[in-house]
């Protein structure tokens, strides 16, 4: 019996200390996927990264098995541990949190540069500008 593909699935999951909780549990269990074995998997392969929120895509196949890609931290996430803020600003445009440099955007840029291949260096510094402003952050 080949697999055949039924869903991708995008999920944000922290890294390293992910548990399988009600809503992961149903969305898994819908599938026919133990929760607890991907968890373990899933903090096995990012353990690395503990402490950031790495989106996934849960590929789920015909047969209840699954293959899932790991991505780079999301850019907030990059941001805010950069920083060492816990969230951003609640007035975005009226209080500042923080303030990146060059050094911090170029970091951000040669880790986001694995899932933006397609996009040059300029278009993923607007990308870091708008995901900064939007936190409160200068640049």
């Amino acid at each position: 019996m080949s697999k055949k593909l039924l869903f991708t699935i995008k999920l944000n999951l922290s890294a390293g200390n992910t548990i399988p909780t009600s809503t992961l549990s149903s969305i898994l269990g819908q599938y026919g996927i133990n929760s607890v074995n991907f968890c373990k998997e899933y903090n096995k392969l990012t353990i690395n990264n503990n402490g950031f929120i790495i989106p996934i895509n849960l590929n789920i196949y015909s047969n209840k098995s699954y293959s899932f890609l790991l991505k780079t931290p999301t850019t907030s996430n990059l941001i805010l541990k950069i920083l060492k803020l816990k969230k951003g600003s609640v007035y975005p445009n009226k209080q500042f949190k923080g303030i990146l440099n060059n050094k911090d955007i170029n970091k951000i840029i040669n880790i986001k540069k694995k899932d933006l291949y397609l996009l040059t260096r300029k278009q993923i510094k607007k990308i870091i500008f708008g995901t900064a402003q939007s936190l409160g952050v200068l640049y």
